[in-house]
C-alpha cells in the first residue's frame, strides 16, 4: 500500500506491506513488551474501533479476496 497524511511533506510518505498466511506452527508471542501491550485474534468483521483507516481498507481487502492487491490511502 502506498499511503500518505495528504500533505506533500516527504517523511508522510510510506509504503506498508501486508501479508497473509496460510497455516503456521505455534503460538504467537509479544518478544518486544516495551513496544507492545497486547496481542489478539480478531474476525475480520468484528475488528476493534481502533485501527487506523489505512489498515481497515487492507484487511478488507484481503477479506474481499483482494489480497493481492495494490492500494492507496490519503492520495
Amino acid at each position: 500500500m502506498q499511503r500518505t497524511d495528504g500533505t506533500a511533506e516527504p517523511r508522510e510518505q510510506r509504503v506498508d506491506w501486508f501479508f497473509t498466511c496460510d497455516s503456521w506452527t505455534g503460538e504467537p508471542q509479544i518478544l518486544e513488551p516495551h513496544k507492545c501491550a497486547e496481542l489478539a485474534w480478531f474476525d475480520l468483521d468484528a475488528l476493534p474501533e481502533r485501527v487506523p483507516d489505512y489498515e481497515k481498507l487492507a484487511l478488507q481487502a484481503i477479506r474481499d479476496g483482494r489480497a493481492s492487491s495494490l492500494l492507496s490511502f490519503g492520495f
